[in-house]
């Protein structure tokens, strides 16, 4: 059109940002520039950043005379160090940076992620301008000014220009400061960092291992508390017991573990202790307790048992040996005498006849 050849480039554009100064950065809990102040009066925030001999600098200390400021080289290392928590640059920029970072995979600085913090300036640096140099080709600038004329012209959405306008363009381009998860006032009231959520999980895998390991051990407590005793049960089926395993008659303990291996060295296997565990009256161990009694019971692992090593397990047995002492003194007359024609029947077994 011939008016754009008097009036270039005037098609208003309003992109979905602000061209004004904003916060952006680490810092939560900042509602605007004045809030910004009140919190810096008050010791609880530290300076807000600013590049080097930049013109807004001085511009913001006009301003607001009182606004703590201090200039940095790089944004990015100024965070990364832990030297700023808040910059300050016109908002364009800040959600540049923000998405920048997000692409990057470098949201989070020292443990937090980046965003806009708060609102941004109402006044001050206002939309960008498009200029062009004198030296450019009238037929370039006209070229620019149609296309561009078009594209700010088309509304946000349109069917007719969908992602053929500057506003859809924007945020991919420029993004929109929220990319990295920032949340400036947090309903829980507590920002978790990365490394915070990792904590938490490892501290959460650790307690669930430890009540593992716990409940293992309780529960393999448990096994060895009952194959215990029913090791001393048997050998008190046999054997006179006191409340003590150092009460034991050597002699006896010795002619029992030839009864219970079926040979003259003392020595027992795998079946034999089986055969000899599966008392009618005192019913069969579970396959996992024996399974348990057995390992206890062959600490070098050689396949037998020698008396060293049933001697060993039973010294262990002394809350064993007391209850089941207590058990037999409690028990009625009749079954002691049945306890004792038992044993008296044992130990005929194992005497040989005369004359043979």
């Amino acid at each position: 059109p011939s008016r754009l050849l008097v009036n270039q480039f005037a098609i208003p554009f309003s992109p979905p940002t602000r061209g004004t100064l904003t916060m952006f950065g680490t810092a939560t809990g900042i509602a605007d520039f004045d809030d910004l102040i009140a919190k810096q009066e008050a010791n609880k925030q530290g300076p807000a950043c600013v590049g080097v001999s930049v013109a807004y600098a001085e511009w913001l200390k006009e301003t607001y005379p009182t606004l703590q400021l201090k200039e940095v080289d790089n944004a990015n290392d100024a965070f990364d160090d832990g030297t700023c928590a808040i910059f300050i640059i016109d908002y364009p920029v800040a959600t540049k940076f923000v998405l920048t970072r997000y692409q990057n995979d470098a949201c989070m600085a020292n443990g937090k992620p980046i965003g806009i913090i708060g609102e941004p300036l109402s006044f001050g640096l206002n939309y960008y301008a498009i200029g062009v140099g004198n030296h450019i080709p009238s037929e370039t600038v006209n070229t620019l000014s149609y296309w561009m004329t078009v594209m700010m012209s088309c509304a946000a959405g349109s069917e007719e220009c969908l992602d053929g306008n500057f506003f859809s363009f924007y945020p991919d381009n420029a993004g929109t400061g929220e990319e990295c998860g920032y949340v400036n006032n947090p309903t829980s009231g507590l920002q978790l960092s990365e490394g915070a959520i990792a904590g938490i999980i490892i501290g959460l895998c650790a307690f669930v291992a430890l009540a593992g390991i716990v409940s293992h051990k309780i529960q393999a407590n448990k096994q060895q508390a009952r194959f215990r005793k029913r090791l001393v049960q048997q050998v008190a089926r046999n054997i006179t017991i006191g409340p003590s395993p150092s009460q034991l008659d050597a002699d006896a303990i010795a002619n029992e573990l030839k009864h219970i291996g079926k040979n003259k060295d003392g020595t027992i296997s795998k079946r034999a202790l089986k055969d000899w565990m599966n008392d009618d009256k005192l019913g069969a161990l579970s396959a996992d307790d024996f399974e348990a009694l057995w390992l206890a019971l062959d600490a070098n692992n050689s396949g037998l048992v020698d008396p060293v090593e049933f001697c060993a397990v039973l010294g262990t047995c002394g809350p064993e040996f007391e209850s089941t002492y207590k058990e037999q003194e409690r028990m009625r007359k009749e079954q002691r005498l049945q306890w004792a024609s038992k044993r008296l029947s044992v130990i005929a077994k194992k005497t040989p006849t005369e004359g043979r």
